[in-house]
């Protein structure tokens, strides 16, 4: 039932990795994404360390990552956080976190009741 978003992850390597991530409007700061700890698929530049509070605490690393939204036609890159994901209640086949940060780069986003009773979130740019 929690909210997801697909996204595509350019790899340094010039592949892509496409994602399910949990919506998570509470993560706030400067970083945009937590994804698991694995700079060959996601790390086009080492980004600053940072100091975290919540679920993940502790100096955590970070890093530039690249991608899209499937359906939508600009790509975006920033901040991730790269971290050992096991310690989060994710979701079976949710690989890690959006957070508001990276939401606020649309004009609007959210959940809305399908006809089939159930919820789908959404994103407009």
């Amino acid at each position: 039932q929690a909210d997801v978003l697909e996204v595509i992850f350019l790899k340094p390597d010039g592949g892509e990795l496409t994602a399910t991530l949990l919506v998570d409007s509470g993560f706030t700061g400067q970083t945009c994404f937590v994804l698991p700890d694995d700079k060959d698929t996601f790390e086009q530049s080492p980004a600053r360390e940072s100091q975290l509070l919540g679920a993940l605490q502790g100096v955590q690393n970070r890093s530039v990552v690249k991608g899209r939204i499937p359906g939508l036609s600009a790509q975006f890159e920033a901040l991730a956080i790269l971290a050992d994901i096991s310690k989060l209640a994710l979701p079976p086949n949710v690989l890690g976190i959006v957070g508001l940060r990276f939401l606020r780069q649309f004009r609007r986003w959210g959940a809305e009741r399908t006809v089939a009773g159930g919820w789908q979130f959404f994103l407009e740019s």
